[in-house]
């Protein structure tokens, strides 16, 4: 049980030395620009009504991303954008946290989800997958005039396979989270969303989402690598501002931005994992030295080597758990392997 319980510390430790940004925009650019000049990219609609920066942002007291600089007007039909994250996620949970505002009578589209490149491992960034994950829709309320609703699918186009929320009040700012969570398995992931009017609190996660969690009648996203603004409909009036996306729920603390090397240690592929017969393959983009330690479970290292192959033995390890830790230039990554 003290084994157990140091390894719970080594875990949560290393968790909390890594927080990390994958993604952040207060578009604080110029009111006017479209996003393709700060930093966005282009995937659909060519040049046809961009997606542009407002006159102002959108405030949420307490929030991280709370009236730091303009917003992005999401109220046309026409240019869909996406924005690469600092590195791409394939593992555990993943939250992008957003303020929305709509400001007008609404009509049914969505307006944001997740996304991964046509080709994952050297992406072009106007050729997104059309696989999109977590749609999350804007849509008509009770009484259209005052009142709006958001919804979620894990990937259709159909509201019929997702939910939506309760009335919420166009003119009024809305913090909004969007999660998708990892599960092993096939075809299992699931996505949710959280809703927060002003004066929420949001210190922790909500035991029970607002929407979800739903799984889809696709396939699991293999990886994700941006978040995606779409324009469908000339009436859907969205202010969008303040998007984080992060591997935690953390609404409240800035935060730190991803490296260059976070980026290429983030490419790391371990596998098989669990480990049958002696052999941990670990690729990485490039054939760097790789500086290896190995630990059990009461925190005592039990393999230490240096390699610029792709695969180390691990043939002397008893069955169990193990944490490796991965250094490439000064930079680290920990994860968790097990030894049958």
């Amino acid at each position: 049980m003290k084994q157990f319980y140091t390894l719970v510390f080594f875990l949560t430790t290393s968790i909390m030395l890594c927080q990390s940004n994958y993604l952040v925009d207060n578009f604080d650019y110029t009111a006017g620009q479209a996003l393709t000049e700060n930093g966005w990219n282009a995937h659909s609609g060519g040049t046809t009504n961009p997606v542009t920066v407002s006159s102002e942002g959108l405030s949420w007291t307490g929030y991280i991303g709370s009236a730091v600089g303009n917003a992005a007007l999401v109220t046309k039909n026409g240019q869909d954008v996406n924005k690469r994250f600092g590195a791409d996620i394939s593992s555990g949970t993943v939250y992008a946290s957003f303020l929305m505002n709509v400001n007008a009578k609404t009509s049914l589209a969505y307006f944001f989800h997740f996304g991964y490149y046509l080709n994952q491992s050297e992406p072009v960034l106007i050729a997104l997958n059309s696989a999109f994950r977590a749609r999350t829709y804007v849509n008509l309320g009770t009484d259209p005039d005052t009142q709006f609703k958001l919804g979620l699918t894990f990937n259709s186009n159909s509201l019929d396979d997702g939910g939506e929320t309760a009335d919420l009040n166009i003119g009024e700012t809305y913090l909004v989270v969007v999660k998708y969570k990892f599960i092993d398995g096939v075809d299992n992931d699931e996505v949710s969303l959280f809703v927060f009017p002003q004066g929420a609190t949001i210190t922790t996660e909500p035991a029970t989402a607002d929407l979800g969690p739903f799984t889809g009648s696709a396939e699991d996203a293999p990886v994700l690598q941006n978040i995606a603004l779409r324009q469908y409909n000339a009436s859907q009036n969205v202010t969008v501002d303040g998007i984080y996306v992060r591997t935690e729920w953390n609404l409240v603390d800035a935060g730190t931005a991803l490296s260059t090397d976070d980026f290429a240690l983030s490419q790391i592929s371990l596998y098989p994992n669990p480990v049958n017969n002696g052999t941990l393959n670990i690729v990485t983009p490039t054939n760097e030295l790789k500086e290896i330690s190995v630990f059990d479970v009461s925190g005592r290292m039990v393999l230490k080597t240096k390699t610029e192959n792709n695969s180390i033995d691990v043939s002397q390890l008893k069955t169990g758990l193990y944490l490796l830790n991965i250094s490439i230039n000064g930079s680290k990554k920990t994860s968790k392997i097990i030894i049958n």
